[in-house]
């Protein structure tokens, strides 16, 4: 799996995480799914944003004074989804 999809889930299993691409019945614990729910909130956050999809595909590449002049992206990937997440709505609104 892609390394960076599999740390923003909190690294499951690679045969745990082969089960979920593959649609077999398998619980998904719920702080994958509530970290599974901040990516798609992200993302639809972005694309509320931004009307160019390559500007919202690039934005958590780029450093962020909100987040210490780190990219959003180095924030997620260190966990704090939630307050990436908290960020862009409140920009949405």
């Amino acid at each position: 799996p892609d390394s960076k999809v599999h740390t923003l889930i909190g690294n499951p299993e690679e045969s745990e995480f082969e089960c979920w691409v593959n649609g077999s019945r398998v619980l998904i614990p719920p702080e994958t799914m509530e970290r599974i729910s901040h990516v798609f909130g992200i993302y639809q956050a972005l694309r509320c944003l931004f009307r160019d999809e390559d500007q919202a595909n690039a934005w958590p590449h780029k450093p962020n004074r909100d987040f210490e002049g780190r990219p959003a992206l180095d924030v997620m990937l260190e966990g704090d989804l939630s307050r990436v997440r908290r960020y862009l709505d409140a920009q949405c609104q």
